[in-house]
């Protein structure tokens, strides 16, 4: 009887979700992608580096039109490009060996021009991962931004949902 529980508690390890996940993103630990919405917060280009199965750090940079920021000293309204540069950190919950979700928590720095101040924005986010064999990777995501500069009277609000998609490729 305790060999046959030895067995099976030996076979729901190996056959576990978990157990199958193992050595896809060590293998492949390098991501390059593509994210439109999502933490640059409209189109933006990124790199994720893979420490382990789990663990993953990543970077990017990106940009936004603002097309309420006003212009110089004049007070004028007027449409730029805000650059942003996105930073955070990854967890991947697997579900098989080329899905699962990955939760994330990070800030963008947002770098507008013509006089206006720079903004960190903090973001907790969640979405759902497919890396399969040859390296694609598909990865639908909802962010909540945070906004810890809003004023009672400002028109933000403190925090708000926020979705993305980021195609790249992993190597």
């Amino acid at each position: 009887m305790k060999a046959r529980l030895l067995t099976c508690c030996a076979w729901l390890l190996t056959t576990s979700p978990l157990a199958f996940a193992a050595s896809s993103r060590e293998s492949l630990p390098n991501q390059v992608a593509v994210e439109v919405g999502g933490r640059t917060p409209f189109l933006g280009i990124g790199y994720e580096r893979w420490l382990n199965d789990v663990i993953g750090i990543g970077a990017g940079v990106g940009g936004f039109p603002c097309v309420e920021c006003s212009i110089g000293n004049s007070g004028a309204y007027g449409g730029y490009f805000v650059v942003s540069f996105p930073v955070y950190f990854a967890v991947n919950v697997p579900v098989t060996q080329s899905q699962g979700v990955i939760l994330s928590a990070g800030a963008t720095l947002a770098v507008p021009g013509h006089g206006q101040e720079s903004e960190l924005t903090p973001s907790l986010g969640a979405g759902y991962d497919l890396l399969l064999g040859g390296g694609f990777v598909l990865r639908p995501s909802l962010l909540l931004l945070f906004h810890p500069y809003a004023d009672p009277g400002d028109r933000r609000i403190p925090a708000q949902l926020w979705a993305g998609l980021h195609v790249g490729w992993a190597f």
